[in-house]
């Protein structure tokens, strides 16, 4: 069933509502109203929505693949993404760097959330796994002791989530916009960054953001990037419904 097709009814209305709002005023710093709106309705639904166990045909590995790559300004058609991922690809020959690149991808999304579902701390192995993955043979070079450092400080914050929903946000928000500014590996951070939004959300047991092409210019700011993650989780909620 398509979002406009589908019914809005109970808390899947409350987070229309709420995601409608952010979506409404979308410049300049999310209010104190917002939030509180927005918590609450992430609590309700949070309770009353399973997190989906995962599978590598799963429509969400076609989507958040498609989305990333997207959004570092890759013109990739979201037929071939899903062509490429889907389990019914079976082409043993030669394989392109951007088709391994995306298989790679949707493989890390899964084992983030096996990784999700154990409890374990990420570490910074996970993370050079993850950049030699989606880099396909082209890491010239793998991050110098400084980022690896900095990869360490990065990861006790994410490993350590604020139990309260509203505080997590701007912390996770903060962080999320630092890791876009300040690349932590020589290339693709931008991908390697949302991967780790996905397993920071998860740690506070909120869904992954539901991000489109057009969130490009959306990370401008601290602000604008909790206001862009606020959305799209409400938005990743409202389409379990």
């Amino acid at each position: 069933m398509s979002a406009d097709a589908r019914p809005i009814t109970g808390w899947n209305a409350g987070l229309v509502e709420v995601a409608g709002a952010i979506r409404a005023s979308i410049v300049g710093p999310v209010t104190t109203l917002e939030l509180s709106d927005w918590v609450r309705m992430i609590d309700r639904a949070k309770h009353r929505a399973v997190r989906p166990a995962w599978r590598l045909d799963d429509p969400r590995l076609f989507h958040l693949t498609h989305v990333s790559f997207c959004l570092e300004q890759l013109d990739l058609p979201r037929h071939e993404t899903e062509r490429v991922i889907a389990r019914s690809y079976t082409h043993r020959g030669f394989r392109s760097r951007l088709s391994a690149r995306l298989r790679n991808h949707a493989a890390i999304l899964l084992r983030i959330e096996r990784l999700l579902a154990s409890g374990k701390d990420l570490r910074v192995d996970h993370l050079l796994q993850w950049y030699t993955g989606i880099s396909a043979g082209l890491c010239s070079a793998m991050p110098a002791e400084p980022k690896i450092e900095r990869l360490q400080q990065i990861l006790r914050r994410v490993n350590s989530p604020h139990m309260r929903i509203g505080y997590a946000v701007a912390e996770i928000a903060s962080l999320h916009y630092e890791s876009l500014t300040d690349a932590l590996v020589p290339s693709f951070h931008g991908i390697i960054a949302r991967l780790l939004l996905h397993y920071q959300l998860g740690r506070c047991g909120l869904l992954p953001p539901a991000f489109r092409p057009e969130d490009v210019g959306r990370f401008r700011s601290v602000a604008e990037t909790q206001r862009c993650i606020m959305q799209r989780v409400a938005d990743a909620y409202e389409n379990l419904s």
